[in-house]
């Protein structure tokens, strides 16, 4: 269980490198295009022949884990915890602004 936690992280890690990378890039991409003096074709041939050598590309897939008890099923992606252990601390009260619906 340690094992896949561990792993988990430097996935996520190494993501989080290569995706400000490719955001960077695209960002300085939108505004060459933008730009009423800067010729479209030719910056658009660079970056395409630029992207396919380079090895930026996002080959990670990522898995969704609970932060509490490190299992894989039903996380819940705004909190990402599990399904029953946002249940217990939802019905102790613990999170703010949410109670058990009772009516």
């Amino acid at each position: 269980m340690l094992y896949l936690k561990n792993k988990n992280l430097r996935q996520r890690k190494s993501y989080l490198k290569k995706e400000i990378s490719l955001k960077s890039k695209k960002f300085v991409f939108i505004n060459l295009l933008n730009n009423p003096d800067v010729n479209k074709k030719k910056v658009i041939f660079s970056f395409l022949k630029r992207n396919k050598n380079s090895q930026t590309k996002l080959k990670t897939r990522l898995k969704n884990r609970c932060l509490a008890t490190n299992t894989s099923r039903s996380v819940n992606r705004s909190f990402k915890l599990s399904r029953i252990y946002l249940k217990n601390l939802l019905s102790f009260g613990l999170i703010p602004g949410h109670k058990k619906a009772v009516w």
